[in-house]
């Protein structure tokens, strides 16, 4: 259940834009993992003759209380939004094959403000800061603490007519960085669904953003460009049995965190039809936490995928479309957990009609 009060009102020479809000969310899981030997002969599987092992069986849940209050304050061209948010969780699990339960509270009371300043009507600057907070996971003992940092953000971003760019710095420091044991990550039966944590942390880069519709008679030509910068680094030594992070040492990078990630799009827009060719650059990134070259660690693929995709209306509220995704079929390797390397997703064909009333 979800409620929110918007509220406009003027103090002075002081513009208010107010917003509360309150949620109250349930959510849980029933869980019943079980595994089944195969022997390989011949390129063929065959069963080991093995039983079925249950790996996992259990409960878990969680109440979420959340409450929120921000007051955009305008004077002039200059806005400033302090805002205030309430986190109260009660979550726990019940192991049906350890026989054991528990349940625990988490809690945090998460400050941020936000401020923009209009240089000119379509060139603006702003710059924020927030705290972030991830709860325990259901289950976890009182002495797993919480996922805590503080996120700062500054740039500058521009609007006029049909173009925008945007350019925002941005740094993420964990004071408590957490991680969840999936069977995805390669975690053993007994670590599955145990959160570690990697204590201190920092996550820092920018995004630049542009884009432009250039009208072309009863025609437009959509062009869009989006690039991230992403630094990712651990600052303590520790040692965790979740393998993606293994033996760390302060310096380190994260695994699974790309180093550039670009994307661009280009479209040609009409009325009753319209298409855009999208290209997807994503580099490589590191499997393990570490501090050697790429070239001599652990590492995915580099990956430049091109999608396709048109639309054209027929008749009345009627219109078909088609899409293509990996339009060239690259095959890049995107992980190598849990059980060796995975590829990418193959070319992919979508072929539909939508029909609005």
């Amino acid at each position: 259940m979800q409620s929110k009060l918007e509220w406009d009102a003027d103090t002075g020479p002081l513009s208010h834009r107010m917003e509360y809000g309150l949620r109250l969310h349930y959510d849980s899981v029933d869980r019943r993992h079980s595994e089944d030997g195969f022997v390989i002969s011949s390129g063929e599987l065959f069963p080991d003759g093995g039983p079925t092992v249950v790996t996992a069986y259990n409960a878990a849940y969680s109440y979420a209380l959340a409450a929120h209050a921000a007051d955009a304050v305008s004077f002039g061209p200059l806005t400033v939004t302090p805002g205030l948010r309430l986190e109260l969780i009660r979550s726990g699990e019940d192991d049906h094959l350890n026989e054991t339960s528990g349940t625990r509270w988490a809690h945090a009371l998460l400050p941020g403000v936000g401020a923009f300043y209009a240089l000119t009507p379509e060139l603006g600057v702003l710059a924020g800061v927030y705290r972030g907070f991830s709860p325990p996971a259901p289950g976890s003992d009182d002495d797993i603490d919480p996922e805590l940092s503080v996120n700062y953000e500054a740039g500058a971003r521009y609007r006029s007519g049909a173009a925008g760019a945007e350019l925002i710095g941005f740094y993420n420091d964990y004071s408590n960085l957490t991680d969840i044991c999936t069977l995805s990550s390669g975690c053993s039966d007994a670590e599955l669904d145990r959160q570690f944590d990697a204590g201190e942390a920092r996550i820092y880069g920018f995004e630049a953003f542009a884009d432009y519709a250039l009208p072309l008679g009863a025609l437009a030509l959509p062009v869009r460009v989006a690039y991230t910068l992403t630094r990712a680094e651990f600052r303590r030594d520790f040692e965790s049995e979740d393998p993606i992070f293994g033996q760390v040492e302060s310096g380190d990078e994260m695994p699974y965190v790309p180093r550039h990630l670009l994307s661009a799009m280009l479209g040609l827009e009409h009325e009753r039809a319209g298409g855009n060719v999208s290209l997807t650059y994503v580099s490589a990134m590191r499997e393990q936490a570490g501090s050697e070259p790429l070239s001599e660690a652990l590492a995915t693929d580099e990956q430049f995928v091109i999608d396709v995709a048109a639309r054209c209306h027929i008749v009345g509220p009627l219109e078909l479309y088609a899409s293509v995704r990996n339009l060239l079929d690259a095959h890049d390797i995107v992980s190598r957990r849990p059980f060796g390397a995975r590829p990418n997703a193959p070319r992919w064909i979508q072929v539909g009609a939508k029909l609005t009333l």
